[in-house]
């Protein structure tokens, strides 16, 4: 695990025993978005990446038991990664990555 797969495991393993329970025991964990972003960004943008994949494809470092809980996991990191880009650069970015989160969820439901 790097920094930004460590700190998105620790916190959700803390806030949760379910997702202590959903993290992978062997991640995949490999930086995707955060390379292409500016470096303050990079936590949120990779916890927002991440949540995507728990919706909609294979995350990188949970495997949640059940629709249910990928639904919640997905959402909870959601939240996250618009917290930490908040925190990170206002209220613009926070924006722009929510209207990006809702074409994409648009674009699946197509």
């Amino acid at each position: 695990m790097n920094g930004i797969s460590k700190t998105i495991a620790d916190e959700a393993r803390r806030e949760s025993r379910l997702w202590a329970a959903a993290l992978r025991a062997d991640d995949e964990w490999s930086p995707v978005f955060s390379l292409l972003a500016p470096e303050r960004f990079s936590l949120g943008v990779e916890t927002i990446y991440e949540a995507y994949l728990v919706h909609y494809g294979r995350s990188r470092l949970f495997t949640p038991d059940g629709e249910s809980e990928r639904v919640l996991l997905g959402d909870y990191l959601y939240a996250h990664g618009l917290v930490r880009v908040a925190q990170a650069g206002g209220v613009e970015a926070v924006a722009a990555m929510a209207e990006l989160i809702s074409r994409c969820t648009a674009l699946r439901a197509e």
